[in-house]
This record gives C-alpha cells, sequence and structure tokens, in this order.
C-alpha cells in the first residue's frame, strides 16, 4: 500500500504517463509475487460395492422309504431265536432265495445293504454250514457283500466252513461251470486272511491236489 500511494496523487497532467506505468510495474511485481491457488486434488473413485455371493439351497433331506413286509420278515429271520426258530427261518428264506420274483431279489438287496455289521455276521452264521441258505444268498446281493458274508464266516466257524468250500470248489473243476459262491471262495483262497488260505489249501489238496496245484500254481 505504501507504494500504491506514490502513484495515486499525481500533481501536473505531465506526470500521468509516468504514473501509468508505475500501475503497470506494480502490477506485473505483485502478479510475481502472488502464489498460483492449488488445483483441487481429484477424488479417489468409489470402491465398487462386493457383488453378495448367492448361497446354495441346503439340500432336501430324502426321508428313507419304509421297510416292506418282505423286509420286515426278513430281519426277523435273520435275528432267528430258538434253534427250531433259527430252522424254520432258514427254510422261509430260502423258499424265497430260490422262488422269489426279480422285485423280492432286489427288495432283499436294499434290506441287505442297510443292516449293520451284526446282522450281516448273524447271517453269515446261519449260512456258514447251510450250503442251500449261501446259495439263495449269493442270489441276491452283490460280489463285494457276499465277501463280507464269507469272511465272516470263516470268522464263525472255519473249519466247518473249509470242507464244504472245499467240496465246491472241487465240483467246479470237475464240472468246469462256477457260480457267484465259488467265484468268491476262489477269492478267499488266493487273497483271504493266511488262516483261511491255509484251511481251504488243506482241504482242497486233501481231496484234489491237482486242481489246487492249478488254481495257486506249484509254488504256492
Amino acid at each position: 500500500m505504501r507504494a500504491l500511494g506514490r502513484w495515486t496523487r499525481p500533481d501536473e497532467a505531465a506526470d500521468r504517463a509516468k504514473w501509468l506505468a508505475g500501475i503497470a510495474a506494480f502490477a506485473r511485481e505483485s502478479k510475481g509475487k502472488l502464489k498460483s491457488w492449488p488445483k483441487p486434488k481429484a477424488k479417489p473413485a468409489p470402491m465398487p460395492e462386493p457383488v453378495p455371493t448367492p448361497t446354495e439351497p441346503p439340500e432336501a433331506i430324502v426321508a428313507e422309504p419304509a421297510p416292506t413286509a418282505l423286509q420286515e420278515n426278513l430281519l426277523e429271520w435273520i435275528r432267528g431265536g430258538s434253534a427250531d426258530d433259527d430252522r424254520r427261518a432258514d427254510e422261509e428264506m430260502i423258499r424265497l432265495f430260490e422262488e422269489g420274483t426279480a422285485d423280492d431279489l432286489l427288495a432283499v438287496r436294499k434290506a441287505v445293504e442297510r443292516f449293520g455289521g451284526g446282522i450281516l455276521y448273524r447271517l453269515a452264521a446261519r449260512a456258514a454250514l447251510n450250503p442251500r441258505l449261501l446259495d439263495g444268498v449269493a442270489r441276491a446281493v452283490d460280489s463285494g457283500t457276499l465277501d463280507t458274508i464269507l469272511r465272516d464266516a470263516t470268522h464263525y466257524d472255519l473249519w466247518g466252513f473249509a470242507p464244504q468250500a472245499a467240496e465246491r470248489l472241487r465240483r467246479c473243476g470237475r464240472d468246469g461251470s462256477s457260480g457267484p459262491v465259488e467265484q468268491a471262495v476262489l477269492r478267499l483262497l488266493r487273497e483271504g486272511p493266511s488262516q483261511v488260505r491255509d484251511a481251504l489249501a488243506q482241504h482242497l489238496g486233501a481231496i484234489e491236489p491237482a486242481l489246487l496245484e492249478e488254481l495257486l500254481g506249484p509254488n504256492r
């Protein structure tokens, strides 16, 4: 303001040009001292809102179908009771397996698949020394379940089961045909626990040594 006062009151008209020139010089001087106004900072781009992940609906719980009368009867027959009850139940199961329709055998398979280990063991114990019952069971179950039943049978009574199993293999070799039980016995002879393999080999070797060598090889 002190510099501006020197030029705002000229006494003579001749000094007017100097006054205007001073004003221009002061303006240039002041302009050089002014700081430029800072540019506004750019606003950060807004973050996109996360897209919610769609949640899968919970799987519907499928209720197990109620057991049929045939399946309930099968369970009761396997559980058994007295010796006479077991004998009658074995005859009922044999009749079912030998005379039942394809639908009957399918119902039996589904029932057996739901049985726990205790019921399967009970069925194996009943079939271990009853060849007709074992053949009937083999008609209704798959090979994996049949293998389990035969292993349980050897655990229940190995030395009662082994002679019958060896006789099955002997007939199979003589007739040139085999059923599911004979194939399962052969798997036991080749791949079963050592005690079971030894018992089967001992009994088969006693009645048909050539067949035993054919099935297992000379260096068994």
